[in-house]
């Protein structure tokens, strides 16, 4: 008999229904990106995680470079993180021009040993990306102390511990920005592949938004005035006719 390594066939016989109808009522209502479905799902998931602020996006590793990104981490600046751990944690890291700094796993949790990090801090360290890995959670409370000690950020990549959770909080709510996947073989898996950036940081959910819309909006403004000080030119701009019209739209490129 010949068993597959990966069969959702079964699992997606118990939700057929549900979901066929849902797809169908959403290529009906034409809202194919950011449209009520993903207002709802943010909502909804923001409840259940306990926390201020969601983002979806495209999929677990565009979580943690939007992640990275917000944090303003870029070429020659460290992030520490776990060697045990899928590729794009490490991968993510690399691609906004940082260096993934590694430190060793606790033998029995798997997760990155609290213990060891400090000795590899120094001042081109920005951030602490624990991976909660196997949807255990890493011991948030040692890495947050160490985080604050040296004012840095910390990432969660949470990607395969939607639910869990750390001293009666869920994952995604423990550090400054919690990073989720959607693949089709999570915990959670999507109808193709997905993500989302959770945080309760107001100022960081502005920056999130902002670069997940590419700069544009009104997301965009306030994220240009936090991150690098910028007033927001559109206040002195005089009201169009045009309902069509949106200053805010071409933010991004004022920024530049």
């Amino acid at each position: 008999m010949q068993v597959s390594f990966l069969d959702l066939k079964r699992q997606y016989a118990k939700v057929k229904n549900e979901v066929e109808s849902a797809v169908a009522s959403c290529m009906e209502s034409c809202y194919y990106i950011q449209g009520p479905q993903v207002a709802a799902f943010e909502k909804e998931i923001g409840e259940y995680l306990g926390v201020k602020h969601v983002i979806g996006c495209a999929n677990g590793t565009d979580a943690l470079v939007l992640a990275l990104r917000a944090c303003g981490i870029g070429i020659g600046d460290e992030v520490i993180t776990t060697p045990f751990s899928f590729f794009a944690t490490a991968e993510a890291i690399a691609s906004v021009g940082a260096i993934p700094i590694f430190v060793d796993i606790n033998s029995e949790s798997l997760n990155i040993d609290p213990d060891q990090i400090d000795k590899k801090i120094n001042k081109r360290t920005k951030a602490i990306m624990p991976v909660h890995i196997f949807g255990l959670p890493a011991e948030m409370d040692s890495i947050n102390k160490l985080a604050k000690k040296h004012n840095l950020k910390v990432i969660e990549d949470a990607c395969q511990a939607i639910g869990s959770e750390y001293k009666s909080k869920k994952a995604g709510g423990l550090g400054d920005i919690g990073c989720f996947s959607f693949y089709p073989t999570k915990n959670l898996g999507a109808f193709g592949d997905a993500g989302m950036v959770t945080t309760n940081n107001d100022d960081l959910a502005v920056v999130l938004k902002a670069l997940h819309e590419h700069g544009m909006g009104k997301n965009g403004a306030e994220a240009a005035g936090i991150l690098f000080g910028k007033k927001d030119a559109m206040t002195s701009e005089k009201k169009q006719s045009d309902p069509l019209y949106n200053p805010y739209r071409c933010y991004a490129s004022r920024c530049s």
